[in-house]
């Protein structure tokens, strides 16, 4: 009886082992599956170019960039050069196609015209017109002269302002205050007394 016991319990026993090296096994085969999915994921993956990286195509046409910038600036500078009205006229080319007009122009026609040059030029697409115009900048500068001079007492004068020089006319009491305006208005640069027609007429009231 004790016999039949034991050998029960070794059938048990080596089938208990079956069973746990069948399960080891199954476990290793799965295993080895994932490892062989990843492997080939992993492969497949540093095969496929990298979004953020450039391709051949992308990195040839960011070479040709600033060439083509180059050119259309190039193109630009010819065309402007050949108008002595465009002479302090600055142009520039943020990117293809887009040219930026700065410096300072005459009058308001002049600027016009500027952009009007640059859009018939083969390859540009945009032009930003950021020039100045000389007459609004010599009036301004104008009515700062004309107010300093009333300032001092002297509203009898008359300042006219072209580029950077003033004109003044009027009166004054003496060859001293026509003496000390030109000082006065040459002290605020960045204009100069070119023409001083100011005349001189002792004991006129203002």
């Amino acid at each position: 009886m004790s016999k039949q016991i034991l050998n029960d319990r070794s059938v048990i026993i080596t089938l208990g082992q079956v069973l746990s090296m069948a399960l080891f096994a199954y476990i290793a085969l799965l295993l080895g599956s994932a490892d062989i999915r990843f492997r080939n994921c992993a492969v497949a993956h540093a095969a496929e170019p990298s979004s953020g990286s450039p391709t051949t195509g992308s990195a040839n046409a960011t070479s040709q960039n600033p060439r083509r910038k180059a050119n259309l600036l190039a193109k630009v500078n010819a065309r402007l050069s050949k108008d002595n009205r465009f002479r302090k006229l600055k142009a520039s080319v943020s990117q293809p196609g887009v040219v930026i007009l700065e410096g300072e122009v005459f009058d308001e026609e002049v600027k016009q015209l500027a952009a009007q040059r640059v859009r018939k030029i083969d390859g540009v697409k945009k032009v930003i017109n950021a020039l100045h115009i000389s007459t609004l900048t010599w009036l301004q500068e104008q009515n700062r002269v004309t107010q300093m001079l009333h300032d001092n007492g002297y509203q009898s004068v008359k300042a006219k302002v072209i580029g950077d020089t003033v004109f003044l006319s009027g009166e004054v009491r003496s060859e001293a205050d026509k003496h000390k305006i030109e000082a006065l208005i040459e002290s605020g640069a960045p204009v100069r007394v070119g023409t001083n027609l100011i005349r001189v007429a002792p004991g006129s009231i203002f």
